[in-house]
């Protein structure tokens, strides 16, 4: 693999200050809807990234499932690892990256758990299979096989089906607040375009230019 000599010129967008939203979620939810009409796979996924007890930092992918003036949106188990580093540090950072638009935005945000209607309203519109999946797996935790998880999981297929559904205590909704957003459009030569917006003290959203 030649790692060294593998690079993209990315050129398709440019991006000015002016044509910025004053709210940057504004301007998520624009590129978001953007990302969805041009095609790109897992438009909605993003890096979530939290801090375990050694103050180390720890990232997976996960699904944006809203994105309002609040703020965005995830669903997991609470118990899962994520969901114990956000009992403990409720800071995180969330990046999305759209290669087909040669864009990415990196978020700085608080995070707090969504009430549990939401969380109920949320896990009652997923398919049969999916909320099974939630009631049987123990989320990040070591479990003895595969095999093992398959066959619980059959057998609370059949069970359930009948006998519906309840959401688990430990799965639900988080909503990340965000109060810093970086939007990244690539451009040639490496000169990208990055975009930084950050709450003042009267918690209004400014927006400086950074350096590529």
């Amino acid at each position: 693999m030649d790692y060294e000599n593998s690079r993209e010129e990315y050129s398709k967008y440019d991006l000015k200050i002016s044509q910025l939203a004053d709210n940057p979620l504004v301007q998520l939810e624009k590129w978001v809807k953007e990302a969805v009409e041009a095609g790109q796979t897992e438009p909605f996924s993003m890096v979530l990234s939290t801090v375990n007890k050694y103050d180390a930092p720890r990232s997976r992918v996960v699904l944006m499932k809203s994105l309002d003036k609040n703020g965005i949106t995830f669903f997991t188990n609470y118990y899962s690892d994520k969901g114990v580093e956000l009992q403990n540090n409720s800071s995180a950072a969330l990046l999305f990256f759209w290669p087909l638009l040669e864009r990415q935005v990196r978020i700085e945000a608080n995070v707090e758990k969504l009430p549990v209607k939401e969380s109920n309203q949320y896990f009652y519109s997923r398919p049969f299979e999916s909320q099974v999946g939630a009631v049987v797996s123990p989320q990040s935790r070591i479990i003895s096989s595969v095999e093992s998880l398959e066959i619980d999981y059959k057998r609370e297929v059949e069970r359930l089906r009948k006998k519906g559904v309840s959401r688990p205590n430990n799965w639900g909704g988080y909503l990340t607040i965000p109060f810093y957003f970086e939007f990244w459009q690539g451009r040639p030569g490496r000169l990208h375009r990055r975009y930084a917006y950050s709450l003042d003290n009267k918690k209004e959203w400014i927006i400086n230019t950074l350096a590529p």
